[in-house]
C-alpha cells in the first residue's frame, strides 16, 4: 500500500511538474486578466505565417503570428494607455496602446509570435544565457516612415498587462506647459520613455522595472557627470566609455543623433 501510494504521489508530482512547464501568456487589463498556454496559442484560427526584418535577430527571420490586436481586442485600452510587456527574466517595457493595437496597419502592425517546441527559434546573437527568443515573442511589421523602437520587440514574452500612461503615474518626468510643441524637450521625454524608463528613473519616478540602472537625476542630475558630448557617446556605446557597463548599445537604427541630443535637451531641463 505505501509503495502503491508513492507511486501515485509520484506521478501526480510529474504530471504538475509537466504541466508548470508549459509556457503561458498572460494578458489583462485593470478588471480581467486571461492566461493563453503555448498549445493554445498554437492551436489558435488566427495564426498566420510572416516574415520580418527582425531588430533582435538582425536578419529577416520567418515565424507564426497572431495579430496582437486580435488577442488585445476584448481588453479595455483607454485612448492615453500603455501595456507593460513583462519578460521571463524580469525585463519590463511601456509600450503605447495606441501603437501595440494600432488599427493603422499600413503602417505599423504589432504580432504575437508562438514558438513551435519542434521547430525552436535560434539563440539570439551576443545572448549571454544562449537564449532563443521564446516561446512568445512580440514582433512589428513597420513600413516607412514609421519607426518602432527595438525595445519594444519584446522576447521571452511572460505577460502583457493595461496600466496608466507614464506621465499620469509620474508627472514630475513632464515637461513644462510653457514648453512649445515643437521643442526638442518633449521628443526627448518620449525618447526617454520609450527606451530608458525601464532601466532608469529620474528622481525617484519610474516603473517597478527601473532599477536596473542608476538614478539619472539622484544624487546629481547625470549632465553633471558627463558633459553632453560624453553622454552622447556613452549612449551610443557604453563599453567605450565605462567597458563594466551592461547597458545596450544604441545604434542609429535605434536611436537617432538627433533623439540622443533631444533626451540631453530634456535631462538638461530636469538640473
Amino acid at each position: 500500500m505505501r509503495l502503491l501510494l508513492c507511486l501515485v504521489v509520484s506521478f501526480l508530482s510529474l504530471v504538475g511538474n509537466a504541466q508548470a512547464q508549459v509556457p503561458t501568456l498572460t494578458i489583462g487589463d485593470r478588471e480581467t486578466s486571461r492566461s493563453f498556454t503555448l498549445p493554445e496559442l498554437l492551436a489558435s484560427p488566427l495564426l498566420r505565417d510572416l516574415t520580418v526584418a527582425d531588430r533582435i535577430y538582425g536578419r529577416s527571420m520567418s515565424y507564426r503570428v497572431i495579430p496582437m490586436a486580435e488577442l488585445l481586442k476584448d481588453l479595455k485600452i483607454g485612448a492615453d494607455d500603455y501595456l507593460m510587456a513583462r519578460a521571463n527574466d524580469g525585463y519590463s517595457i511601456n509600450i503605447p496602446g495606441r501603437l501595440i493595437a494600432s488599427a493603422d496597419t499600413a503602417r505599423v502592425e504589432a504580432f504575437l509570435a508562438v514558438e513551435d517546441p519542434k521547430a525552436p527559434w535560434p539563440v539570439i546573437p551576443e545572448n549571454l544565457e544562449k537564449l532563443g527568443a521564446g516561446a512568445f515573442f512580440i514582433v512589428w511589421k513597420v513600413a516607412s516612415p514609421a519607426h518602432v523602437s527595438r525595445e519594444h520587440w519584446v522576447y521571452q514574452l511572460a505577460s502583457l498587462k493595461v496600466i496608466d500612461s507614464p506621465l499620469k503615474r509620474w508627472p514630475g518626468l513632464a515637461v513644462a506647459p510653457s514648453v512649445p510643441f515643437a521643442d526638442p524637450q518633449r521628443s526627448g521625454l518620449d525618447r526617454y520613455v520609450a527606451l530608458c524608463v525601464t532601466c532608469h528613473k529620474l528622481n525617484g519616478e519610474g516603473g517597478a522595472g527601473a532599477a536596473s540602472g542608476p538614478d539619472l537625476g539622484q544624487p546629481k542630475n547625470v549632465l553633471e557627470t558627463f558633459d553632453a558630448p560624453m553622454l552622447k557617446k556613452f549612449i551610443r556605446d557604453p563599453k567605450s566609455v565605462r567597458p563594466d557597463s551592461k547597458m545596450p548599445k544604441f545604434d542609429e537604427a535605434a536611436l537617432h543623433d538627433d533623439d540622443i541630443d533631444a533626451m540631453i535637451a530634456w535631462l538638461a531641463s530636469k538640473r
